[in-house]
């Protein structure tokens, strides 16, 4: 099996996990597309993308996908191990931080009022750098992946235990 593939596999394998999977990526899709204001319930439902959000639309998306397999693959790790690398749930961690991006919400009126000039350049930097910021998100999730196609293939042998292909796999 190609290494690269063994989370994928994995997690859609299980009607369980490949749920959990696109339970998730569904969750984090929205939650960041109302983050971006892009998608509204209240008053109307609606969702529009405007030409100069395309990219960060695109980006936020290929994001919400790749965190669905990732948690959704860690889960599976953690359950088949007990132990597992703290480097792949900080790197979840990690992507859903640097994606959410402050400066995209209603949240930064309320920053920029309550911390003054401080708010605004913070504001200022989060909006001038949403796309390069969505890239480092995607950058660390493709990493935390990686590290757990080596986890789940048996290259990576967490500390204290052997290769994880010894252990059983749960039914």
């Amino acid at each position: 099996m190609v290494e690269g593939l063994v989370p994928f596999k994995l997690v859609f394998s299980s009607r369980a996990y490949g749920a959990l999977a696109i339970g998730t990526g569904a969750a984090f899709w929205i939650l960041l597309n109302i983050i971006d204001q892009l998608l509204f319930f209240w008053p109307v439902f609606a969702f529009y993308v405007p030409p100069e959000k395309a990219l960060g639309f695109a980006l936020s998306s290929i994001i919400a996908a790749v965190m669905g397999i990732v948690i959704s693959g860690n889960v599976l790790a953690y359950r088949r191990s007990r132990k597992v690398h703290g480097s792949v749930f900080s790197g979840s961690v990690l992507g859903v931080a640097s994606c959410a991006c402050a400066g995209c919400s209603s949240v930064a009126l309320s920053l920029v009022t309550s911390l003054g000039g401080i708010g605004a350049a913070a504001l200022a930097f989060f909006d001038i750098y949403q796309v390069p910021l969505r890239a480092v998100s995607l950058g660390i999730l493709i990493w935390t992946y990686y590290s757990l196609s080596r986890t789940l293939s048996g290259r990576a042998k967490p500390p204290g235990l052997g290769s994880l292909k010894d252990i059983p796999e749960e039914e």
